[in-house]
């Protein structure tokens, strides 16, 4: 399993107020074992290039579901958060969030985060485009696990 990270521009400063472990940038610098993924009920791998669905929200905006696998972290209460990007704009977080991973053979995992798109009326605004989403792990520790995955977002998974 291998941290990656992509060549591709960072995003702007986080909003004033964001936790300062949050991620800063869709670029973060690679760190530990994290598989960065997709899927709202199991964990899907995303390679560079993929297609990955925008999925309408009940209240009428759009989601991608964020879904990670680590390793070398204590699966325990980590703080789990993501950033999406285009053309170097953030486009989409989920705040960090404290979960318990759960285990799945040697890994860990944590699977259907919304991670919400914003100020996105309509989802050909961000269609068909080369998107950059970003995720973290932090355990309790401090032990941090990071990856970055490039791919194609298209219109539109139904399924809420």
């Amino acid at each position: 399993m291998a941290a990656l990270a992509w060549a591709s521009p960072a995003c702007g400063p986080a909003p004033d107020g964001a936790p300062a472990q949050s991620l800063q940038s869709c670029t973060p610098e690679a760190e530990g074992a994290l598989d960065l993924g997709v899927g709202r009920q199991r964990f899907e791998a995303v390679a560079e290039g993929d297609d990955v669905a925008i999925t309408p929200g009940f209240q009428g905006g759009y989601h991608l579901y964020g879904s990670v696998r680590a390793k070398g972290v204590d699966p325990t209460g980590v703080r789990l958060d993501f950033l999406v990007c285009q053309d170097g704009q953030r486009i989409g977080q989920r705040r960090p969030l404290r979960v318990d991973l759960v285990e799945q053979g040697d890994q860990w995992a944590y699977v259907g985060v919304m991670v919400l798109l914003y100020d996105v009326f309509g989802p050909l605004q961000i269609a068909d485009r080369e998107t950059t989403m970003a995720a973290q792990v932090v355990d309790r520790s401090g032990a941090r696990a990071t990856d970055t995955v490039t791919f194609t977002t298209r219109c539109c998974d139904e399924r809420r």
